[in-house]
């Protein structure tokens, strides 16, 4: 079993110091599990401490200026300030040493020809996002196939960035997007290769597979865990990083319109659900938690100013709900909670705003489906362009084609004289003024030409070349069509059960039958 792990597992324990990393580092060996990360992921996570730490001292300054002026405690700062710029300056040597010490390999950068991370960024292949952003995720996506093409084993990816490896399921499920299913394919990795978002996930997984522990064993936890002290356990010694945790809006469900959150405050603990895995070497169990808590978030909103849409304005909200809390409980041989780490905040099952964001992202999804189906036309701009160039000088020269469509007109408007002449009947000038296209089905001796089966369905008449043909009636007739010619004008029109035939050439294009 391999464990491969992104930037993300780094972002949330920095050092590797947490309950979940210490269990599984502890576990591996007896479990048969080898961490595994990459470079790529390791100067990825110095790079983002070193901008974590960057922004943190510049607030701490802005803080210090408005607030230690006037208090004499300007070394204070100094002192927090020199921390922050050691552990920058080090963390890299730290890290690097932490990984030795738990035996944690590290992947160099696989040989990869560049050319193919310019295809994929083109034709915006996962995990590359829709603006062909993603150079790094792809160099850790491609280590993984290699990986899984040489070795044998099951590879647990470990990744919270759900965005660019996810396929953006409706119900929040975990599977990988589509295109990097079809990745897996080629390397017969499809049922080798799984998905779990952080290493609490991974320890709660393995623990139930390898750590079963025999039944006395597990029997005797579970009569030791007393719930109560599990609850204060977990307010006193969870809470204060719950509350540090980024907010996932779409997991908590707030409104679509939040562009920002964080936690402010959660109190009472309650409804605890306990279920223990395994058993890990030292006597420890291993359980996974569930928890209530109402937690109390600040959102900034981004909300339209006008029914419009075009201006928008930010709006600061306070939301108070009831979350769930699950993650990784370590118990003591003796029952009692040792240490916990969080897994997952989400929203409660019948939360309002979950549905709300599963019809969000159904529609998301189609749209993404439709870029992605026109995307070949897109990647072929060069053709565009060329065809572009080709006819700006025909574009430019635009009353060029206003003269030519016009003489074009023309000869549209005397198709049937044409018709007729091609088809050796020659064309006639009609005559009569005065015939009945009721009982003419193609009168020759007036103004008017009538075919019979068209006349039978009583259309409206309307001129698409001058005015309208059409009695005040009109509105009682069908939408049959059938065309009108007379001598100098062609028009398509939808006849009236009542025509009054055309006027003679010349005069009659402003006049209305009646």
């Amino acid at each position: 079993m391999i464990v491969l792990l992104d930037t993300t597992v780094f972002g949330a324990d920095a050092l590797c110091g947490g309950d979940a990393w210490q269990t599984l580092v502890l576990a591996a060996p007896i479990w048969g599990v080898r961490i595994v990360t990459t470079e790529v992921v390791i100067e990825e996570a110095i790079g983002n401490y070193e901008r974590e730490v960057k922004a943190a001292r510049t607030g701490l300054k802005r803080w210090a200026d408005k607030r230690l002026g006037t208090l004499g405690l300007w070394d204070a700062f100094r002192s927090a300030d020199e921390v922050l710029a050691d552990g920058a300056a080090h963390y890299a040597e730290r890290l690097r040493d932490r990984l030795t010490a738990a035996n944690i390999q590290v992947l160099p950068v696989a040989e990869i020809p560049h050319i193919d991370l310019v295809k994929r960024a083109s034709a915006r292949r996962r995990p590359c996002n829709d603006k062909g952003d993603g150079y790094r995720d792809t160099l850790n996506w491609l280590i993984l196939l290699e990986l899984a093409g040489a070795e044998k084993e099951p590879i647990i990816w470990v990744s919270a960035n759900t965005t660019d490896f996810g396929s953006g399921r409706d119900d929040g499920g975990l599977e990988f997007h589509p295109q990097l299913v079809e990745d897996l394919e080629p390397v017969a990795a499809l049922d080798r290769v799984s998905w779990q978002l952080t290493l609490a996930d991974v320890v709660i997984s393995l623990a139930a597979e390898h750590a079963l522990g025999s039944e006395s064993d597990i029997k005797q936890i579970k009569e030791k865990v007393r719930n109560a002290s599990v609850l204060e356990f977990l307010e006193r010694e969870l809470i204060p990083s719950a509350i540090r945790q980024r907010v996932n809006a779409r997991q908590c469900a707030l409104p679509r319109e939040t562009i920002s959150a964080s936690f402010r405050a959660m109190e009472n603990v309650r409804n605890l659900k306990l279920t223990l895995k395994g058993i890990v070497p030292g006597e420890r169990g291993i359980a996974e938690f569930t928890v209530e808590v109402d937690a109390g978030i600040d959102a900034t909103l981004v909300l339209p100013a006008d029914p419009s849409g075009t201006e928008a304005v930010t709006s600061s909200r306070y939301i108070n709900k009831p979350l769930l809390l699950r993650g990784l409980l370590t118990l003591g041989q003796f029952g009692n909670p040792e240490g916990a780490e969080i897994a997952n905040i989400e929203s409660m099952p019948d939360d309002p705003g979950r549905s709300e964001w599963q019809a969000y992202l159904a529609a998301s999804d189609a749209l993404r489906t439709l870029a992605e189906a026109l995307r070949p036309m897109q990647q072929n701009q060069e053709a565009f362009r060329r065809m572009a160039e080709a006819l700006r000088p025909m574009q430019q020269n635009q009353e060029a084609f206003r003269r030519m469509a016009e003489a074009i007109g023309s000869f549209q408007q005397n198709q049937e004289i044409f018709r007729r002449w091609g088809a050796g009947t020659g064309a006639q000038t009609p005559s009569d003024e005065n015939a009945d296209p009721e009982t003419d089905d193609d009168h020759e001796g007036g103004r008017t030409m009538i075919n019979e089966d068209l006349w039978a369905r009583k259309p409206r008449v309307t001129c698409s070349s001058c005015v309208g043909y059409a009695r005040d009636t009109a509105t009682r007739t069908c939408n049959g069509q059938w065309r009108l010619t007379r001598s100098g004008h062609h028009i398509t029109a939808r006849l009236a059960r009542s025509v009054k035939p055309l006027p003679r050439a010349g005069t009659a294009c402003r006049e209305r039958a009646s």
